[in-house]
């Protein structure tokens, strides 16, 4: 029996996460793919509807390109409870005038 070398298992254990992490991308973007696939059926089916009413709503819902407008919402909830948490000096700053009595 012959001893594996411990300098390719020490590479295997380097690229194993690298490799895990491609094929994670992989099946990420094949998601992505046959959800743009899935979005372009139904808007298919609502155009050729005759019975639905085709809202623009409705077509951008499927689209989902209100992305900025969430990242923007998300981070204006989130900002002030960073820099309290963050910047303590910041927050003393900022509340002392409101402090005063």
């Amino acid at each position: 029996m012959t001893k594996a070398n411990p300098f390719f298992s020490w590479l295997g254990g380097i690229f194993a996460p690298i490799t895990t992490y491609i094929e994670y991308r992989g099946k990420i973007k094949k998601a992505e793919h046959d959800r743009e696939l899935a979005v372009i059926t139904g808007q298919t089916k609502l155009v050729q509807s005759g019975v639905d009413n085709n809202h623009n709503w409705e077509m951008q819902s499927l689209k989902d390109k209100d992305k900025t407008l969430r990242l923007f919402s998300y981070s204006m909830f989130t900002a002030p409870i960073l820099i309290t948490v963050i910047l303590p000096l910041f927050r003393r700053r900022m509340a002392q005038p409101f402090l005063k009595t």
